[in-house]
């Protein structure tokens, strides 16, 4: 079993599921399809998309195709009477770099009567319900459902899976994606549970997507079943984000499932939700949720003068945060009641924002103390009843006079340099001071609690522009700042450290203006699977990290 959360060591925030994805994750292509859907959308996932008079069918076209509880399109009638010509599936589209999947023989079989072909590779060999396509390693790929269930006798085609050219039988995770997240010995799969695992409304334990679903990208994210074995096949610990909006039954069921299914060998981190006292999108809509049930719960309290706070208003900071707190102290009782004797297999970890414990800033406090419930409830502060305190330590450019120079390459890595250590310009005196304090704040807070101060995410964070993303993102000199950025960490007191991202490309826009701010980035520690090491300024210093501390 690896050592808890106060020791230094590095995880890892794992790539999503989707055809979008660059990451080798997934041995069968098709589980990766999907669609996005607007986060609190609670409909089942859907992956098949209907060509009409041929044309690219609409996002409401594509709500209309029939498809079963497993998310297999049904017929090629939509549920308005219409006839699709084709229903496709988008199985992968390259993010516009060469050979980011692996060339050769791609084996596709099915059940069902029907017809199938493909878009973007050349069919081989066909024989009843298996077809051989040589794909060649970039552009898009899809699966064309040409007619299904021909007789109408419910023999609609199903079970579909398309097995990369080095697919081994019976595994789910592709090898060299494991040897990939092996030397990490923490995962953070987030995102590949998707964004409505965090954010979305609450959805009842029995209506969550089944492991037996058609695919495994798109709304709704992956199955927890598919988290919990990744982390059980990559040797890894498992850090869970809670839903938000989760109530106490699917804590309770969520507990048992993990208990079940994840390894003994393996510890299990709680956080609730993701970066709640983040105000932009996507975060904002856990904030939402947040505040709506910390005023469910404590009425009349938010914005009125409390005795107990010195007859002040309570601010909406003060009251969300006491929330967000005391329901992730809540939940650790339900996991930590559920496991019984292995419960010491279990931290859970509030999580904030980094920085925002600096003198005269309490958000973080807030989290820790939580001034509502203890005052409002008689409850004990949520600081005390977990097991660690987490933040984001980024590494990003700073605003106004003391920006970092743009002139020089050199010049921009020497004011980065200079923030992440909290010298020459960013020293503590500094208005703008430097990454080194704001850890310093967070973990003499944590310390007040006889808690671990550790990261949930952190790592490079140089957004905004072309040329933060193109320029400075995988520059060379970037190895020497993370190992500045491990280095501060470490001195500061900071134990495990979960790096974004895993494998993700870089955002792209169009030729001759500048990216938008979410087009601007490039946070993947490589940005395909097989990018080589030369070219991986951040993934090299990692490993070096990882092997110097003998973390695998």
């Amino acid at each position: 079993m690896y050592p808890g959360p106060e020791t230094f060591r590095l995880g890892n925030a794992v790539a999503p599921i989707g055809y979008f994805t660059t990451a080798w994750t997934l041995n069968d292509l098709f589980l990766q399809s999907g669609f996005e859907a607007e986060i609190g959308e609670t409909a089942p996932s859907r992956a098949f998309h209907p060509i009409m008079a041929g044309q690219f069918g609409s996002t409401e076209d594509r709500n209309m195709v029939q498809q079963d509880a497993l998310g297999w399109a049904t017929s090629m009638t939509l549920t308005d009477g219409r006839t699709a010509d084709e229903l496709w599936v988008y199985l992968a589209d390259g993010a516009d770099l060469p050979n980011v999947y692996p060339s050769g023989a791609y084996e596709i079989s099915w059940e069902g009567e029907g017809t199938v072909s493909v878009i973007g590779a050349d069919i081989t060999t066909q024989s009843g319900n298996s077809i051989t396509a040589d794909y060649p390693g970039d552009g898009a790929f899809w699966i064309v459902i040409e007619d299904t269930d021909p007789s109408s006798n419910g023999e609609y085609i199903r079970n579909i899976s398309v097995m990369r050219p080095d697919a081994v039988a019976g595994e789910t995770f592709n090898q060299t994606y494991l040897d990939f997240i092996e030397p990490f010995n923490v995962i953070r799969p987030l995102h590949l549970l998707g964004e409505q695992a965090s954010y979305g409304p609450e959805i009842p334990w029995a209506d969550r997507k089944p492991y037996n679903y058609s695919h495994w990208g798109g709304a709704l994210g992956a199955p927890y079943e598919v988290a919990i074995d990744l982390s059980n096949e990559s040797a890894s610990d498992f850090w869970l984000n809670l839903p938000v909006a989760a109530d106490d039954t699917y804590m309770q069921n969520l507990a048992e499932l993990v208990l079940e299914r994840l390894d003994p060998e393996r510890q299990l981190c709680i956080e609730l939700g993701n970066e709640i006292w983040n105000w932009d999108e996507p975060y904002y809509r856990g904030r939402d949720q947040a505040l709506a049930a910390a005023e469910a719960r404590w009425p009349g309290v938010l914005n009125q003068p409390a005795a107990w706070n010195n007859n002040e208003e309570v601010d909406e900071v003060m009251f969300v945060n006491s929330w967000v707190g005391t329901r992730l102290a809540e939940a650790c009782d339900i996991f930590k009641s559920a496991w019984g004797a292995e419960s010491g297999r279990i931290y859970c970890v509030i999580a904030g924002q980094v920085g925002a414990s600096a003198p005269n800033y309490y958000p973080n406090r807030f989290l820790l103390e939580t001034p509502v419930s203890v005052n409002e409830e008689g409850a004990s502060p949520a600081g005390e009843r977990v097991d660690a305190f987490a933040i984001g330590p980024y590494m990003a450019d700073v605003t106004g006079p003391t920006a970092f120079d743009q002139s020089s390459v050199e010049n921009y890595f020497a004011d980065a340099t200079d923030w992440v250590r909290g010298e020459g310009d960013y020293d503590i005196t500094a208005d703008e001071y430097g990454l080194r304090y704001s850890i310093r704040y967070d973990a003499e807070l944590a310390a007040e609690f006889d808690i671990p101060l550790v990261a949930y995410e952190g790592g490079q964070h140089f957004i905004g522009s072309s040329y933060t993303r193109d320029t400075i993102s995988n520059h060379e000199l970037m190895y020497d700042l993370y190992q500045d950025l491990f280095e501060v960490w470490q001195e500061e007191g900071g134990g495990l450290f979960v790096h974004f991202a895993g494998i993700r490309p870089r955002g792209t826009n169009e030729p001759g203006v500048e990216p938008t701010y979410f087009e601007s980035e490039n946070f993947g520690i490589i940005e395909y699977q097989t990018q080589p090491l030369d070219e991986s300024p951040k993934l090299r210093a990692v490993l070096d990290v990882i092997e110097e501390i003998g973390q695998r």
